[in-house]
């Protein structure tokens, strides 16, 4: 079961990575939540998600996004 979740991580992942760079910002920020809902404390969906939401211009959520991924990984810039 966990490699099964994992590889669903990595998919979602990657699935959020291309929506975002085609400009489905919306689209992205969904796929982003999945894996947060699925690894709550993911730095790169945190990461993903808070570019998404700045691009929507859901500022806030998106500055609470990157102050949860610090919390994670405060090494990060």
């Amino acid at each position: 079961m966990y490699k099964m979740a994992e590889l669903n991580v990595a998919l979602l992942q990657n699935l959020a990575a291309s929506y975002f760079a085609i400009g489905q910002f919306e689209t992205a920020e969904k796929v982003a939540t999945q894996v947060l809902m699925i690894n709550p404390k993911h730095f790169k969906a945190l990461y993903r998600r808070a570019l998404c939401l700045f691009e929507l211009n859901r500022l806030e959520e998106a500055y609470q996004c990157i102050k949860d991924a610090y919390s994670i990984d405060g090494s990060v810039g």
